[in-house]
């Protein structure tokens, strides 16, 4: 299926304590990944019982390829230089023993300082605005209620005035059960998401889907556990009699893996992860015929990560691995 690639990801991530942001390390997330500690500092703003947090983020560089086209088609890419400037607020609360309250909103402007109409066109603002809330965070079984709104600016990939933006909402729930030291750690949650256009006059493209997932680990050892990964999802296009080359055809695509995570010796940490997947894509029909029925094909293989990580001092990591996904 042309619309479905497969990912073979080779990754080598060096990460830093930097005063001035948050490490690498402590921002990537994921499994298997070997952590820093926390850094010791005060931010935000203090308003009774909750905390507040600024901040302003400027950009400026220069985009080679705007409406990211084929230089063998395109002899000159348009190119432009770009300034975006993210201001946004956070707002949380101190005491989330019980309650723990999250709420972050970012603007994004995005200006293209260019002549060219189509290039300058794309100058637009985006958003992102989502709230968190967990219930009895502290206790064995915690609950969790989640909103996030996103505009994502997304530009064409040929040279027009109008875009790709969309407008992408999503809510949902889910439970995390930590019974007794913590050592055994089940997470489930689902998540509704509307992903809409909102440059076009139809509703090609727009999407809505719905998202389940369970992650456990299990610590049979202090700093070595057993992990699963499972994800499902039911994606279902709005435009009718579209998906006949495999671009907007239905699916229900499943992760399953299963795998060990954890320290080899005091400095050494080791993920190594396995498992399955299938995209499910609906057949196209037409008369009860298969229309294109290669462009249609669901990816159906074996799955698998491994990552190595190694701390080379307390303020620096060095990891590298393998993914093999769609």
């Amino acid at each position: 299926m042309k619309a479905l690639k497969n990912i073979i990801g080779f990754s080598i991530l060096l990460s830093l304590v930097v005063p001035a942001g948050v490490a690498l390390g402590q921002s990537g997330g994921g499994l298997g990944l070997l952590s820093l500690p926390p850094l010791k500092r005060e931010l935000g703003l203090s308003a009774g019982g909750f905390k507040i947090l600024p901040h302003l983020d400027i950009g400026y560089g220069y985009d080679s390829n705007v409406f990211y086209e084929d230089d063998t088609v395109t002899e000159s890419p348009s190119g432009s230089q770009v300034l975006n400037i993210v201001p946004g607020i956070g707002i949380e609360n101190v005491n989330g023993q019980n309650l723990e309250l999250k709420l972050r909103a970012d603007a994004t402007i995005a200006r293209y300082l260019s002549d060219n109409k189509a290039v300058a066109d794309q100058s637009n603002v985006g958003a992102d605005v989502g709230v968190g809330v967990t219930f009895f965070k502290a206790s064995a079984l915690a609950l969790t209620v989640r909103e996030r709104f996103r505009r994502a600016l997304e530009r064409r990939n040929y040279e027009t005035s109008s875009n790709s933006n969309r407008n992408i909402n999503e809510i949902g729930a889910g439970v995390i059960f930590r019974p007794g030291g913590g050592a055994l750690n089940v997470t489930t949650n689902y998540t509704f998401v509307a992903d809409l256009f909102a440059d076009r006059s139809s509703d090609w493209g727009d999407m809505l889907h719905h998202d389940i997932s369970l992650n456990g680990s299990w610590k049979f050892f202090p700093y070595t556990a057993l992990v699963v990964d499972g994800q499902w999802q039911m994606r279902s296009y709005q435009a009718d009699g579209q998906g006949a080359y495999g671009e907007l055809t239905d699916s229900m695509p499943l992760k399953v893996r299963l795998g060990l995570n954890g320290f080899v010796t005091k400095k050494l940490s080791l993920l190594l992860i396995a498992g399955y997947g299938n995209s499910f894509h609906e057949m196209h029909e037409t008369g009860g015929k298969a229309v294109n029925e290669r462009e249609n094909d669901s990816f159906s293989m074996l799955i698998g990560e491994a990552r190595v990580s190694y701390k080379l001092a307390p303020t620096t990591i060095l990891q590298g691995g393998y993914k093999y996904d769609f």
